[in-house]
């Protein structure tokens, strides 16, 4: 490829890139507008925050579907660099988890604790007093939820996709 059709391709997906968001400029004033309106109270903001270095952190896993799984992979290289540990591991189907337990043992020394079962166990997760991060790997309508409830709980949280679609399916 020369330079000019370089250019060109550049100049071709930067338009392209930037065509969902110029036809959405619209529904940007709505958005705007639905949380310059937002009446429920708050307990602070995140201007001036910061948090204290962790030397080790030490996660919770909630979802080892697909995603879940390629995750709890992709933490093999901290661990081995002493950045992370994995303490917890939460799924509805006892098969996942013991499925990642097994992968775990490959790389990690300390066996997690397991949640499995029915549909409130990751809240028992959640509780544990040694977790610092929630990495949350469920069907995206649970994020909101789950986030909401780890936040409060005083955990950092990680969701890859988005917490909800709408402002309305926080709230909920």
């Amino acid at each position: 490829m020369n330079r000019q059709n370089f250019i060109r391709s550049i100049l071709g997906a930067s338009a392209f890139i930037s065509l969902p968001f110029s036809t959405h400029a619209k529904e940007d004033n709505a958005v705007l507008e639905a949380i310059a309106n937002t009446k429920k109270p708050t307990k602070g903001n995140l201007f001036g925050f910061k948090a204290s270095p962790i030397e080790k952190v030490k996660v919770g896993i909630i979802g080892l579907g697909n995603r879940g799984t390629t995750l709890l992979q992709m933490f093999s290289w901290l661990h081995t660099q002493s950045y992370c540990e994995i303490v917890a591991l939460a799924d509805l189907h006892e098969t996942k988890v013991t499925k990642a337990t097994s992968q775990l043992e490959q790389w990690q020394k300390r066996k997690p604790k397991t949640y499995f079962g029915n549909k409130k166990e990751w809240q028992k997760l959640v509780a544990q007093d040694d977790i610092d991060l929630l990495l949350i790997a469920t069907p995206w309508e649970l994020h909101a939820k789950m986030c909401i409830y780890g936040m409060n709980h005083g955990k950092h949280v990680a969701c890859e996709v988005p917490i909800a679609y709408t402002l309305a399916n926080v709230g909920n």
